[in-house]
């Protein structure tokens, strides 16, 4: 036997370490469900998932990127996540937003393209979908994404944004969010989203403030008028302003 094929054994049985560690971490992840219970909140943690690749990108080591790690520990994740409920998510935006979305929710999500972006935020207040994902930039400068999230009939309807795509730096200029019917918990370093809707409709504004609304000090835009959007965890690329 060669020492090339000694290699090749040595690779074969880390790749069984791989596997049968995998194995484990979904049955973990199992556990931790059956544990939650039915009342133990939404399955998927996006605070949580992202302080995991934070640190995980951290430690990689060349030839690793952090976005191949982020590529494989998506899958990971999703794939765990799938095992707890049906990951449905439906988009709009194109092919750009298409490729968003299979490089965070990774093969395991179920994914839908809707014609728009009110078609996406009425099928996640709905219930039809369990996530939805909408371009931060949009043909109708006049209509913004997030005043979409507004025109719900009840404020308990109204999705709310718990990530922002993409988490690693990929080089292009297209980005988006992502909006549930639950809030995003945190992940130590988290923007919010606030809708200023004082005055006429023309003069509505969005502000982007850093925090949690669970950090002891955050503290959100003052006014009888400001509604909560949401919060997502801050990505590893660099955000544009919106």
């Amino acid at each position: 036997m060669t020492a090339l094929d000694d290699l090749r054994r040595d690779i074969d049985a880390i790749d069984d370490q791989l596997l049968n560690l995998i194995d484990r971490r979904v049955e973990i992840g199992r556990e931790i469900a059956r544990a939650k219970g039915p009342n133990g909140g939404p399955f998927l943690r996006p605070g949580r998932e992202a302080a995991i690749l934070r640190r995980l990108s951290q430690q990689a080591r060349p030839p690793l990127s952090a976005s191949l790690i982020g590529r494989i520990w998506r899958e990971i994740l999703i794939s765990n996540l799938a095992q707890q409920t049906a990951v449905t998510v439906a988009f709009s935006g194109g092919d750009g937003v298409h490729l968003l979305v299979r490089d965070h929710f990774g093969s395991s999500a179920q994914v839908t393209p809707l014609d728009d972006t009110p078609a996406v935020v009425d099928a996640v207040a709905s219930g039809r979908v369990f996530l939805g994902v909408i371009a931060l930039r949009n043909d109708d400068p006049s209509r913004p994404w997030w005043r979409h999230l507004l025109q719900m009939d009840k404020p308990s309807q109204q999705p709310r944004v718990i990530s922002r795509l993409p988490f690693f730096a990929n080089g292009g200029a297209l980005e988006a969010v992502v909006i549930a019917g639950f809030d995003s918990d945190a992940s130590g370093d988290d923007i919010s989203f606030y809708a200023d809707c004082g005055g006429a409709e023309a003069d509505w504004q969005i502000h982007e403030i850093s925090g949690h609304p669970q950090d002891q000090d955050h503290r959100p835009p003052a006014g009888d008028n400001t509604i909560y959007l949401g919060t997502y965890p801050q990505p590893l690329s660099q955000a544009t302003a919106i």
